[in-house]
């Protein structure tokens, strides 16, 4: 996993804001299902969705630039962590996950990556 933090700010009471008025029903339980069921098949991971995301990218063209980078180096998924302004690729392959490290770290403010220490067996 690499983790990346732009060098902007979003708070999160404007980005709850912003998405005043949607109607995300009972999300949490779906995808708590949904992942104890797929877990294990590397199409679920494509399909993860932040509904913050079109939001951040739209108003913050750093997390739209950064978002970009990330997923220039192939990874499972890149995307929005909670209401941002970080982002996360998932890979399984290290040497990409280096790669991109290497080249996200001097348009963040902090960035990073890690290993999951438990995974479903993908990563």
């Amino acid at each position: 996993v690499v983790i990346a933090t732009p060098a902007c700010h979003v708070e999160t009471a404007w980005a709850y804001r912003q998405m005043s008025g949607r109607s995300f029903g009972n999300r949490w339980n779906e995808f708590k299902s949904r992942y104890a069921a797929e877990s294990k098949n590397s199409a679920f991971y494509s399909r993860l969705h932040n509904d913050f995301e079109e939001m951040a990218v739209e108003h913050f063209a750093e997390i739209r630039s950064l978002r970009d980078l990330l997923s220039s180096f192939d990874p499972e998924k890149a995307m929005l962590t909670g209401s941002g302004s970080s982002l996360f690729a998932l890979f399984r392959n290290p040497g990409k996950a280096r790669a991109c490290l290497e080249a996200v770290g001097p348009q963040c403010r902090f960035s990073a990556s890690a290993r999951l220490l438990k995974t479903p067996g993908l990563f």
